[in-house]
């Protein structure tokens, strides 16, 4: 048990260590889980001696780094005394007691100790059990101290399937224009695992129909097909401009959209688009793979150097400028995919002397 090493190097330096939150909630649920978050009585300063981490500046007490395939986060034991546009004002403590009840909601306050016993002070586990969503304390407080964890509570309530607990629902309702405060960054962080869920369909149902969707600034389509590729989903969606998204992201659901927009696929679409793209977008459109496969090995050409008249021939044969050779080749490469001609040089000669010169 991965966990177990941490806690322990921790315990050997003589300091106090639990295993908490969300990997202690998806054990319980039996999810395999990645992300190992220990709070401990040892300081920012103490974790990074012990775990021999030199450079790293500690972020609200907690010290990250990556192993292997884990993603850990050690935090000392703090207690909250105000917040500020999300910043916590904090000092250290030595109750892990303490340290619980600042946290968001009951599931994710459950630790495990090095002999693996669980410790419970919210009542987490029962809540697991019903399958309830419930703030540690007024869940008005958390909300206004943190806005975030609206949005974490309807995303835990959609992936699990989870009730969230009235008190709490009603809160969350009455306060959530909070969230237009939140970054679009963190905004986008939350819809993105929501959107990728087994859930998603119905998740953004329930946004849209609490409001939310508007709130975020999402538009859902009619037609919506649930899929576990972020870029496929975002392609079906329109969605304020300040969302952000990498060049690479951008481009990709620009290609999924057009090719959805266009409602089929064909060599023509197989040959303009990276083939994993036109992958994404077949499953929007009820294309399966083998049949995207069979395309694209059936198509004459699959890349435009394949063309059988280069760009030097085809100037020759006309006195026109760049734009227009360009837009001739792609109509030798449109009609070739579409059987109309043949990739050789002389019937291309032809095709090009009787329409474009």
């Amino acid at each position: 048990m991965k966990w177990l090493e941490y806690v322990n190097k921790l315990e050997n330096h003589g300091h106090k260590a639990y295993v908490i939150g969300g990997f202690v909630r998806d054990k319980i649920l039996k999810i395999n889980s990645f992300d190992i978050d220990i709070a401990t009585s040892a300081t920012p300063k103490e974790i990074k001696n012990i775990f021999n981490i030199e450079t790293q500046k500690d972020n609200y007490g907690s010290i990250h780094f990556q192993e292997e395939n884990y993603s850990i986060d050690i935090t000392t034991f703090r207690r909250d005394i105000t917040y500020n546009d999300r910043r916590p004002q904090f000092e250290y403590i030595a109750s892990l007691k303490e340290d619980v009840e600042r946290r968001d909601f009951t599931i994710n306050a459950i630790a495990i100790d090095k002999t693996g016993n669980y410790i419970d002070y919210c009542g987490g586990i029962e809540d697991l059990k019903n399958k309830l969503i419930k703030t540690i304390g007024d869940p008005k407080v958390k909300f206004k101290e943190d806005p975030l964890r609206i949005l974490r509570a309807l995303r835990f309530s959609i992936i699990y399937g989870f009730k969230i607990e009235e008190e709490t629902f009603a809160s969350i309702i009455q306060l959530k224009d909070l969230i237009d405060d939140l970054s679009y960054v963190r905004k986008r962080e939350e819809l993105d695992k929501i959107f990728i869920s087994k859930n998603a369909l119905k998740g953004i149902k329930t946004l849209e129909k609490t409001g939310f969707l508007k709130l975020l600034e999402i538009k859902m389509p009619n037609k919506f097909q649930p899929t576990n590729k972020i870029e496929s989903v975002w392609a079906q969606l329109e969605y304020s401009s300040n969302y952000p998204f990498t060049k690479k992201e951008k481009k990709k659901i620009q290609n999924i959209r057009s090719i959805i927009e266009q409602g089929s696929i064909s060599e023509i679409e197989i040959f303009k688009y990276p083939l994993e793209t036109v992958m994404e977008a077949g499953v929007l459109l009820n294309y399966s793979t083998s049949q995207i496969k069979d395309l694209y090995e059936k198509m004459p050409i699959h890349d435009e150097r394949e063309l059988n008249i280069s760009y030097h021939e085809i100037q020759k044969l006309q006195n026109t400028s760049r734009y227009d050779i360009k837009t001739v080749k792609q109509d030798l490469i449109n009609n070739i995919l579409s059987g109309n001609l043949s990739n050789e040089f002389n019937i291309l000669r032809e095709y090009i002397i009787q329409k474009w010169k």
